[in-house]
């Protein structure tokens, strides 16, 4: 499935109710906002560990100052929240060591950085209003500095619509469940939104024991409960009317 499938599912099931419009907006429009609400959530469920990704920046003898990576290794527009991990490489693949230091910390152990001295780096560290990735000096050759980095979900455009979610398929049901009562909730229609809620709770709980049985069965007894999905009944994203 991909935005544009759900938006028309979404779309059936809403019938004529929505007319087109759902206040002020098009009715499109509120189905895409509403899978880009369900989708960091779901995909969190699905794939716990989505959003780790690698990323690298190269180096130059130039540049000291770098913007943090917004592709990762595979090419996928990424926003980067946070560096997990990270190894700083020559061409010829041998590594270079280097530490990420806090703000404070770079600034009492590089007096010198303002004088750009040329010799491979031995801190970097991220500040700034944008959070650009700052060397203690410019590097005297070449280098690749390879992130591993916790990310941001990235909002699906209008013009990314006929890519594919990023859930497997059976997952499919409990986006449309979740897409359909948020539109109901937005048309103020209570049963119908009461409806499509208690879909979009049972399947989400019906998966996520499903991926959690999976899960237990192919990891030692020591093990179990580890990495589970979390509770579907405790879902932040269920709305309540008063």
């Amino acid at each position: 499935m991909n935005a544009q499938d759900l938006i028309t599912t979404v779309k059936d099931n809403l019938g004529n109710r929505a007319s087109g419009r759902i206040g002020s907006r098009d009715v499109d429009v509120v189905v895409l906002e509403a899978l880009n609400l369900a989708l960091p959530h779901i995909v969190l469920e699905a794939q716990p560990d989505y959003y780790n990704r690698t990323a690298t920046v190269s180096l130059t003898t130039t540049e000291q100052v770098y913007d943090l990576p917004t592709n990762d290794e595979d090419g996928k527009v990424i926003r980067v929240k946070d560096i997990r991990g990270y190894r700083c490489y020559r061409s010829d693949g041998t590594i270079v060591p280097i530490m990420q230091l806090s703000y404070g910390n770079f600034i009492d152990r590089t007096a010198d950085y303002e004088q750009a001295h040329q010799r491979n780096p031995t801190y970097f560290s991220l500040w700034g209003q944008t959070n650009k990735i700052h060397l203690d000096s410019l590097p005297s050759e070449a280098l690749t500095l390879k992130l591993f980095v916790e990310t941001y979900p990235v909002a699906i455009t209008s013009s990314q619509l006929t890519q594919p979610l990023p859930i497997d398929d059976q997952w499919n049901i409990v986006v449309e469940a979740f897409a359909t009562q948020h539109c109901y909730l937005k048309l103020q229609q209570r049963e119908m939104y009461l409806i499509w809620n208690d879909l979009y709770l049972k399947q989400k709980a019906a998966i996520s024991r499903e991926e959690n049985a999976k899960h237990n069965k192919n990891i030692s007894a020591s093990m179990i409960g580890v990495g589970k999905v979390s509770d579907p009944l405790h879902d932040p994203m269920v709305r309540r009317l008063n």
